[in-house]
């Protein structure tokens, strides 16, 4: 299904990004984050792209890359309250958010 849309739409980072926010959805975070990054490559300069890589790389624990995803998008997109938020959320991250992320990582769930 994700493949036929993506030929439908060749290069296309909005299809790319609605297929990565499905995979977001049904916590599929690795295969997510790959689409993305492939959408940023294709449109660097939209905020919307970095906020969901962001999150991606959250929930995978990456918290440092995470971050640097979060300020890109606020940079893009200065009045975009989900990145200064999520960046608040990242500061305040302990040990057990990246412990869960590095669960997810090495037991895929």
């Amino acid at each position: 299904c994700f493949e036929k849309a993506l030929l439908l739409g060749p290069k296309d980072w909005f299809i790319v990004w609605l297929a990565a926010r499905i995979r977001e959805h049904y916590e599929q975070f690795v295969l997510a984050l790959k689409l993305l990054q492939q959408a940023i490559e294709w449109n660097a300069g939209h905020f919307l792209l970095w906020l969901e890589l962001g999150r991606c790389q959250q929930a995978l624990g990456l918290i440092a890359p995470a971050g640097n995803s979060f300020t890109q998008a606020q940079q893009l997109n200065p009045n975009c309250s989900e990145a200064r938020a999520a960046q608040i959320q990242l500061a305040d991250a302990g040990f057990w958010p990246r412990f869960r992320g590095w669960s997810r990582r090495l037991f895929g769930g």
